[in-house]
């Protein structure tokens, strides 16, 4: 499964970039597509509708897309 949701429903994962853009570029809400590298693991990237991650983890995500 390409996304899954976190306990925030705020916020969705997915494991690749092109449906993490799909799903960015169909959302009608303001968002910030995020994305994070965990060392020995995987890219991920994240919707977040509450646009609230990268303030309270900026250490964590990099911004890539912002919609307004």
């Amino acid at each position: 499964m390409v996304m899954a949701k976190t306990i925030n429903p705020q916020i969705d994962v997915y494991n690749n970039f092109d449906a993490a853009m799909k799903a960015f570029n169909k959302s009608k809400v303001g968002c910030h597509l995020l994305k994070t590298t965990v060392p020995g693991m995987k890219t991920s990237y994240f919707i977040d509708r509450s646009k609230q991650a990268i303030i309270d983890w900026p250490q964590h995500y990099a911004l890539m897309f912002n919609k307004d």
